[in-house]
């Protein structure tokens, strides 16, 4: 018979940066030579003018849309999640 248990996630703290765009108002320039200074292949995406391609800790393509966020997991990774996952799944820590 198989019993199934209840787990819960640890609470852990990630770093994440909120993609504001490119032009006088963006942050895209500067968080392109972050993430490059730290090791992550990343580029403006040359088919949107509002987008950044990252290559992830897999070696898999992720997209990074104005708006969204890019977080430093806890393995030394980066990948971007939407405004509504941010809001749902993180909280500051007190």
């Amino acid at each position: 018979m198989i019993t199934w248990e209840d787990w819960e996630t640890r609470p852990v703290t990630v770093q994440m940066v909120r993609f504001t765009g490119f032009g006088e108002h963006g942050n895209g320039d500067e968080l392109l030579a972050d993430l490059n200074d730290r090791g992550v292949l990343a580029d403006h995406d040359p088919d949107h003018p509002d987008r950044i391609r990252i290559n992830t800790r897999e070696r898999e393509e992720a997209i990074v849309r104005h708006g969204d966020y890019v977080v430093h997991g806890t393995r030394d990774e980066y990948y971007p999640i939407e405004p509504a996952v941010q809001h749902d799944k993180y909280r500051r820590p007190a």
